[in-house]
C-alpha cells in the first residue's frame, strides 16, 4: 500500500513536473515571440524612419541640383523621389498605427512632409520660370526651416522606439530569470525528470542569448546606420556649397561681360571680352564633364580606347597644355630622363587625362617660384610614371584618403577652388587600366610623388608614333 502510494506520489509528482515544465516552456516561448516581434516591429520603424531620411535627401539634392544646372534628368529624379517619401511615410503610418504617440507624431510628420515637397516643388517651377533669386532664397528658408522639424520628429521617433526596446529587453530578461529557476525546482523535487528538464532550460538559456544578441546587432546598426547618414548629410552640404560657387563662379564672368560689351559702344572690349567668355564656359565644360565623368564611374558606364600609346608624347602634349598656368606661377616644370620612347597598350585621351590632373594638382599646390618633375621608368612587366614637387606636401592623416571624392588639400574640399575630384577620377582611370597609383609625402611643406603604374605586355621601342587625342582637364 504504501509502496503504491509512493509510486502515486512519485507519478503525481511526475506528472505535475511534466505540466510545471510544459507550462514554463510555453510561458518562455512565449515571452521569445513577444521579444522577436517587438525586434521586428522596432527594426521595420528605424528601416522606414531610414528609408525616408534617405528619400528627403534625395528629394532636396535632386530640386537644389536642378536649380543650379536646369537638367531634365533630375527633375524626372526628383519626381521620382518625391513617389518614395510618399510610400515610406505610408509604411511608416501603417507600422506606428496600434501606438497612439507614434500615431500622432506620423501624422504631423505627414502634414510637415506634404509642406516641404510642395515648397521643393515650388523651388524646381520657380526655377522654370526664372525666377528672381529672391524669390528662390525664400522658399529655400522655409523648406530649411520644414526640415528641421522634420528631423526633430523623426529624432524623436526612434528615441522612443528605442526606448520601448530597451524595456522589453529588461522585461524579457526579468521573466527569463524567472523561466530559468523554475525548472530547476521542478527538476529538484522530480529527480527522474531532472535531465529532461536540464535540456529544456539549456535550450532555454540558448535562446534567450540568441535574442539578447539579435538586440545587440539591431541597436549597432541602427547606431551605424545613424552615423552613416549624418556623414552623408555632412557632405552633401559641403558638395552642395561648394559646386554652387564652382559653377557659379565662371557665370558670373560670362555675365559681367555680357553686361560690360552691352554697354561698349565703341567696341574696344570685344576681343578681349569673348576671349574671357571663352575661358570662363570652357571652365564651366570642364567641372560639368569631371561631374559626368564621376557619375559615369558610379554607374559603371566609363569605357575604354585602348590602342597602342606612346607615353613619351602624351606627357610632353600634357606638359605643353600645362605650362601657361606653371608660368603664371613661375613654376619649373623639369622631364627627367629616363626610358627611351615606349608603346604601351592604353587608352590615349584617359592617360592623358591622368598625367594632366596629377601635373595640374602639382602646379596648384605648389607655391610661387616651385618646381614639378615628370619621370618615367621600366619596371620588369610594367611602366612607373611619378610627378613629384616641392609645395605644400600632404598631413599624414590625409594621406590614406587622398584618392578619395571631394578630398582637397587638407581642409576641406574647397580649399583652393575646384570640386575635389581630379585625384578620385585619376585612381578610377588607372584601375580601368589594371595599374594602381600611390601618393608619398614626408609631411606639410615637404612636397608630394604621384606614382602610376601601368602594366604592359610585349613593350617595343618605336621612333613615330601616332599622336594621341588631346584632352584638357580643369583643375580640381
Amino acid at each position: 500500500m504504501v509502496r503504491k502510494r509512493w509510486i502515486l506520489i512519485g507519478a503525481v509528482v511526475s506528472l505535475t513536473s511534466l505540466i510545471a515544465t510544459g507550462w514554463i516552456t510555453d510561458r518562455s516561448t512565449r515571452a521569445m515571440a513577444a521579444a522577436v516581434a517587438v525586434v521586428d516591429r522596432t527594426r521595420e520603424v528605424l528601416l522606414k524612419i531610414d528609408q525616408l531620411r534617405a528619400g528627403l535627401f534625395e528629394t532636396e539634392s535632386n530640386a537644389r541640383g536642378y536649380v543650379i544646372t536646369a537638367s531634365p534628368l533630375l527633375r524626372a529624379d526628383f519626381e521620382r523621389a518625391t513617389g518614395s517619401v510618399r510610400d515610406s511615410i505610408r509604411g511608416l503610418k501603417t507600422l506606428a498605427s496600434p501606438d497612439t504617440q507614434q500615431r500622432a507624431f506620423t501624422n504631423t510628420l505627414d502634414t510637415l512632409l506634404v509642406r516641404r515637397l510642395g515648397l521643393l516643388r515650388n523651388l524646381v517651377l520657380l526655377k522654370q520660370r526664372n525666377a528672381a533669386p529672391s524669390d528662390i532664397d525664400e522658399i529655400v528658408l522655409q523648406e530649411t526651416a520644414v526640415s528641421r522639424m522634420i528631423s526633430q520628429i523623426l529624432d524623436q521617433m526612434r528615441s522612443e522606439e528605442l526606448r520601448r526596446l530597451e524595456l522589453q529587453t529588461s522585461a524579457a530578461v526579468e521573466a527569463r530569470r524567472f523561466e530559468f529557476y523554475g525548472p530547476l525546482i521542478v527538476c529538484f523535487i522530480a529527480v527522474l525528470l531532472f535531465a529532461a528538464v536540464l535540456v529544456q532550460v539549456d535550450r532555454t538559456l540558448r535562446a534567450d542569448l540568441a535574442v539578447r544578441d539579435h538586440l545587440r546587432q539591431a541597436v549597432a546598426q541602427e547606431q551605424a546606420a545613424r552615423e552613416r547618414a549624418q556623414e552623408a548629410d555632412q557632405m552633401k552640404d559641403g558638395f552642395l556649397a561648394t559646386i554652387s560657387h564652382e559653377l557659379r563662379t565662371p557665370l558670373t564672368a560670362i555675365i559681367g561681360w555680357c553686361g560690360l560689351l552691352a554697354t561698349d559702344k565703341s567696341g574696344a572690349l570685344i576681343a578681349e571680352g569673348l576671349a574671357n567668355i571663352h575661358d570662363a564656359a570652357h571652365i564651366q565644360s570642364q567641372l560639368v564633364e569631371d561631374l559626368l565623368d564621376v557619375s559615369r564611374t558610379v554607374a559603371g558606364k566609363l569605357k575604354l580606347c585602348v590602342s597602342e600609346v606612346d607615353v613619351a608624347q602624351v606627357i610632353g602634349k600634357s606638359i605643353a597644355s600645362v605650362a601657361p598656368s606653371a608660368q603664371a606661377k613661375g613654376i619649373v616644370i623639369r622631364r627627367r630622363a629616363g626610358a627611351p620612347a615606349q608603346m604601351l597598350m592604353a587608352d590615349p585621351t584617359r592617360l592623358e587625362q591622368v598625367i594632366w590632373n596629377l601635373l595640374s594638382n602639382s602646379i596648384k599646390f605648389t607655391p610661387r617660384g616651385g618646381s614639378v618633375d615628370v619621370g618615367v621608368r621600366c619596371t620588369g612587366s610594367s611602366m612607373e610614371i611619378s610627378v613629384h614637387d616641392d609645395g605644400d606636401g600632404i598631413a599624414p592623416d590625409l594621406l590614406p584618403y587622398i584618392f578619395d571624392r571631394f578630398r582637397q588639400g587638407g581642409t576641406g574640399v574647397a580649399r583652393l577652388g575646384g570640386l575635389g575630384l581630379g585625384l578620385s577620377i585619376v585612381k578610377t582611370l588607372v584601375e580601368l587600366h589594371g595599374g594602381t597609383v600611390r601618393a608619398e609625402s614626408a609631411g606639410i611643406g615637404k612636397g608630394a610623388t604621384f606614382t602610376v603604374r601601368l602594366p604592359f605586355s610585349g613593350v617595343r621601342q618605336s621612333e613615330t608614333h601616332e599622336p594621341a587625342a588631346h584632352l584638357l582637364g580643369v583643375l580640381v
